[in-house]
């Protein structure tokens, strides 16, 4: 999709109205680009996994994200990598999210995984 076809059919368009179509159709081909989790390497940018796809939850992708520090942990050679999450607010959510154990932080630093966290607004 692109600006033009967003815009399409309307009318009139007055400037509150271009900014928030364009603002939708970022954030939107943003989240798709993107899954809710990527792990890449950051001297070359290659991608080493994408996790939890459609999940844009905090609690449960770190939950992911520690499953998947356990199943690496021997085999990834250590390296400056990126742990990307893409999250959006729970609805309804009044405090609390997700907690990263102290194991997964323990080998993330071992690895060389730094942890980024991207909110994205919701739908």
């Amino acid at each position: 999709m692109n600006i033009t076809s967003c815009l399409k059919g309307r009318k009139t368009v007055g400037l509150r109205s271009l900014v928030a179509n364009f603002s939708q159709l970022f954030f939107a081909s943003s989240m798709e680009l993107y899954l809710p989790i990527y792990i890449k390497r950051e001297s070359d940018n290659v991608n080493i996994a994408k996790l939890a796809a459609g999940d844009w939850e905090l609690p449960s992708q770190i939950r992911c994200l520690e499953e998947w520090l356990v199943e690496q942990e021997s085999s990834l050679p250590p390296a400056d990598y990126i742990a990307n999450i893409g999250f959006s607010m729970r609805e309804n959510a009044c405090g609390g999210g997700g907690i990263l154990n102290v194991s997964a932080m323990s080998i993330m630093a071992k690895l060389g995984i730094q942890l980024y966290l991207s909110e994205y607004p919701d739908e």
